[in-house]
């Protein structure tokens, strides 16, 4: 009788730890399919070379930031916030208490690709400082996948009161 009252208790205790792992690695897993395939995928769309002559010479970054914005951005910000909010409910648990295990497998996923990409560069020569700096029109598709985890956890930390009374005003 003892026993059985050890190992539920023990199970009981490691249940929050192993949500903790799945939340991480739902994290890692969410930014290799939203941001590195699926992104991959959006930034690799076609755009007409009519579009930027409508912007002119003169205007081509903030041609190519719209395009950042629309095909890249919105898209990853989105499925990275569902991918939160879907971790989380799937996960189970505090919802609090996953967030900082979700951000961290986003941030280890970003991590193993950014060291990839350097030390990829670096076999070819190209020197890193140059690499380290993002054009101002590429800030869109960069931030998207933080913004689109901040959007969720607001989204998650939101009280229920707070969310009864946005429905009734709508």
């Amino acid at each position: 009788m003892t026993k059985g009252l050890i190992a539920r208790s023990t199970l009981g205790a490691s249940m929050p730890r192993l949500r903790i792992v799945m939340a991480f690695l739902c994290g890692a897993l969410l930014f290799q399919v939203a941001v590195i395939q699926a992104g991959g995928l959006l930034a690799a769309m076609t755009v007409p070379a009519a579009y930027f002559e409508g912007f002119g010479r003169s205007h081509a970054a903030v041609a190519l930031a719209l395009v950042q914005l629309v095909t890249l951005a919105l898209p990853v910000c989105v499925m990275v916030a569902g991918g939160v909010l879907a971790t989380c409910r799937i996960v189970g648990g505090n919802a609090q208490a996953m967030l900082p295990a979700v951000l961290a497998g986003l941030v280890a996923c970003f991590l193993f690709w950014f060291i990839q990409a350097m030390a990829s560069l670096s076999r070819h020569g190209v020197p890193i400082s140059g690499q380290l700096m993002v054009p101002w029109w590429a800030l869109p598709g960069v931030l998207a996948p933080w913004l689109g985890f901040a959007w969720a956890a607001w989204l998650l930390r939101r009280t229920p009161r707070q969310r009864a009374q946005r429905d009734r005003s709508h």
